[in-house]
């Protein structure tokens, strides 16, 4: 399956979010724990998790412009979430948050977490039920949103 670029959005709220929390954290540094060794050991594996679980997403998308999908993705990943993608990123982002011990970075992800869903998440549900109608209302009501 071919890999569209476009496909993988590197969502807004996450990227605000850590260059938010590396602000912070440089200005009024703060740890998540002294132990650093136990943040890379929780952090690293979330990362690594997080992209691979956006990028199967993206690459199961294939050739569909997930902007304005064609057609509904419910295999693969879409097979045990809706928002892979989206879950992805939220690991990545207490990945990182962990790997790097940085207490701000972390304190931020439930913010980022709202923000994604109230807004970005909402906004998709509401035009994928418009474009797929019943066939979307079925796959929401068999497939859990994030986890």
């Amino acid at each position: 399956m071919r890999l569209r670029w476009e496909n993988i959005p590197i969502p807004e709220a996450h990227l605000g979010g850590i260059a938010l929390g590396i602000l912070l954290q440089r200005f009024m540094p703060k740890v998540l724990t002294r132990s650093s060794w136990l943040g890379q050991l929780l952090g690293w594996p979330l990362i690594l998790y997080g992209s691979w679980l956006s990028l199967s997403a993206a690459m199961e998308a294939g050739e569909t412009d997930i902007s304005s999908p064609d057609k509904l993705l419910t295999e693969g990943p879409y097979r045990r979430r809706r928002n892979p993608m989206y879950a992805g990123w939220t690991l990545i982002h207490i990945g990182v948050a962990s790997a790097s011990n940085a207490f701000w970075l972390m304190a931020l992800v439930p913010l980022v977490i709202l923000h994604t869903h109230w807004v970005d998440v909402r906004r998709e549900e509401q035009l994928l039920e418009r474009e797929f109608g019943d066939e979307y209302r079925e796959y929401k009501r068999r497939v859990p949103r994030y986890f």
